[in-house]
């Protein structure tokens, strides 16, 4: 019988460290580089992850921030599978020098950093303008529909009502019974036992109301038909894949390059001057020309839009 064993020259032929598993272009190295130096002059009031002097020590932003854009750069579905992705994954065992913060950490700095993450994108936008790749000449703006992280069940008012109305004869119909178990002058383990199970039955019911009428304001309040309940920001769209809550992106490109130049989220319909002032205001840029699919015969537009 023979054994089959790793020779020290196998061995030798192995990178000693984790630094040369990341070759020098690697995408890491520049995301590490970026925000590192992003994050220098951002102001404090931005940055307070990390600053408290009690308890265990927080995971600063820059680690969470490398996180998130590889976690983007990468299409991982979910703060789940990147918390996985942190304990194998070489590049980013790299990139968080072997820091392995979990899916609630990053989902929580993804939900409270909103602005912090939208500069980065845009700081990163005025670098590739000032290296030269995004020139702004010429460029162009359309909306694109993106799904919202919710499922196709959506509330309506008409929906709520229904469930109002069910939960409330329900509730009606335990009181019922728990007026009878009280006439009844029976002690009874049995009884007792059957009170009890009503009583949270009623509870879960009076909950049930509180949060569809609370449901109800908000459509009311926002003078919609329907809502997502795990996105109520998404608007129901029709896409390929027929109706689902979404949200419509207005993306603006450079013509040359094909870099973004800006993002936002106003609808189809009377956006093209709003593009080009995002442009301008993030960028510090006015197109020469400016096109979009949206008007009528699709022709560029000249810059002395105001």
């Amino acid at each position: 019988m023979s054994f089959i064993t790793t020779s020290p020259r196998a061995q030798l032929m192995l990178p000693t460290s984790i630094e040369e598993y990341v070759s020098s272009d690697n995408i890491v190295r520049f995301i590490d580089a970026f925000v590192d130096k992003v994050l220098k002059s951002t102001p404090d009031t931005l940055l307070q992850k990390g600053k408290s002097s009690e308890g265990r020590p927080s995971y600063s932003p820059n680690c969470l921030c490398k996180i998130l854009i590889y976690w983007h750069l990468n299409s991982i579905s979910s703060s789940r599978k990147l918390e996985n992705e942190t304990k194998r994954n070489l590049e980013l065992i790299w990139l968080t020098n072997n820091l392995q913060p979990d899916h609630w950490t990053i989902s929580d700095f993804r939900k409270e950093y909103k602005e912090l993450i939208k500069g980065i994108t845009i700081d990163f936008r005025r670098f590739l303008k000032d290296c030269g790749y995004i020139k702004g000449k010429s460029v162009s703006t359309d909306g694109t529909k993106i799904k919202a992280y919710a499922s196709r069940k959506t509330l309506s008012l008409k929906l709520i009502e229904k469930k109002l109305s069910q939960a409330e004869k329900e509730i009606e119909r335990y009181f019922s019974q728990l007026n009878e178990n009280d006439a009844i002058e029976n002690e009874q383990e049995e009884m007792l036992s059957n009170s009890d199970e009503l009583k949270r039955q009623i509870a879960d019911l009076q909950e049930e109301v509180k949060t569809l009428q609370s449901q109800k304001q908000l459509l009311e309040t926002l003078g919609r038909n329907s809502l997502a309940p795990a996105d109520p920001g998404a608007k129901i769209m029709k896409t390929k894949d027929g109706f689902l809550p979404a949200y419509n992106v207005q993306t603006t490109v450079d013509n040359d390059s094909h870099f973004l130049t800006s993002t936002d989220y106003p609808n189809d319909f009377h956006s093209l001057k709003e593009n080009i002032n995002t442009v301008e205001k993030q960028l510090d840029i006015i197109p020469e020309t400016f096109q979009s699919p949206s008007v009528s015969q699709r022709q560029y537009i000249p810059s002395s839009y105001s």
